[in-house]
């Protein structure tokens, strides 16, 4: 859920305590020629209702892809995806990679129902990066996608064949995730994921950019190979020789990069913004 949708719910409830605290001080004043002090609002005024009450309790309930079927949505009807590096009751997207995929996370006394139609098991985990609690579905970790505005948005869907929209049958009872949208079994469903976490190259001569990682992270190529580098994260990368022989400078989300080897060698490379993420090209004759 998000913070902004937080903090514009404990404005409210905090405009409505001061309002009420200065109408009884008004009253109390009546026919007084004092000046009565000014009201104090509690400051359990803005914290959050006891446990059980609908004020805090995130519902989950259902969307629909008129091609691919019903999916979950939490907060404000915004779409909920599962990640298939993950496995039961196990979150593994953290960091950089949490910034453009939001887990669904509750705070304090908050929490998760079933909306109708939501059979499956919501329960939540301690994440182990930063203590908090986030939802599952019947052993699923479920995120949210920043580049999602709207509630019918889902651009998140089949992004780099990692993030898939979460079905109502999706589970992760034997360890590994299945039945997300467009998983597995499906003419349009996006590549399988490679070992490293990112997408299977679609050609010898593609590399995928996803969750902060080239993939693969070792191509091998012919002499004379164009390699395309297409980035499925929601932040910008590099690919940057480290011998300086190409730099692709800043590749947006969803955008290329395309480099063609005219020799044989091994070329390693990396993002100038990201130094973690490394790889290589070895070009045979």
């Amino acid at each position: 859920m998000t913070r902004t949708l937080r903090s514009h719910a404990a404005l409210t409830t905090l405009a409505l305590a001061t309002a009420a605290a200065l109408a009884l001080s008004a009253c109390a004043g009546a026919g007084s020629a004092t000046t009565s002090a000014p009201a104090v609002v509690p400051s359990t005024a803005v914290s959050a209702a006891p446990a059980g009450s609908a004020a805090d309790v995130y519902r989950v309930a259902l969307g629909k892809d008129q091609k691919l079927g019903d999916y979950l949505v939490g907060e404000d009807g915004k779409a909920l995806y599962l990640f298939t590096k993950d496995t039961k009751d196990t979150p593994t997207c953290a960091g950089q990679c949490a910034a453009a995929w939001p887990p669904f996370e509750l705070e304090g006394a908050e929490t998760v129902a079933a909306g109708d139609g939501v059979s499956g098991a919501l329960a939540t985990v301690v994440r182990a990066d930063d203590g908090k609690r986030q939802v599952t579905y019947n052993g699923i970790p479920l995120y949210y996608f920043a580049k999602d505005a709207a509630a019918a948005d889902t651009r998140g869907q089949g992004l780099n064949g990692v993030w898939f929209l979460v079905g109502t049958a999706a589970t992760a009872a034997n360890g590994p995730i299945t039945g997300g949208l467009g998983q597995t079994g499906s003419a349009t469903a996006a590549p399988a994921a490679s070992s490293d976490g990112g997408a299977a190259s679609a050609s010898p001569g593609s590399v995928q950019i996803a969750n902060f990682a080239f993939a693969p992270a070792s191509l091998t190529v012919k002499v004379g190979t164009t390699v395309t580098w297409t980035n499925g994260d929601g932040a910008s990368h590099t690919v940057t020789a480290d011998d300086g022989s190409f730099d692709s400078g800043s590749v947006g989300g969803g955008a290329t990069f395309k480099q063609t080897f005219a020799k044989a060698g091994t070329f390693a490379y990396h993002c100038a913004i990201h130094r973690s993420m490394t790889a290589s090209i070895t070009v045979a004759p």
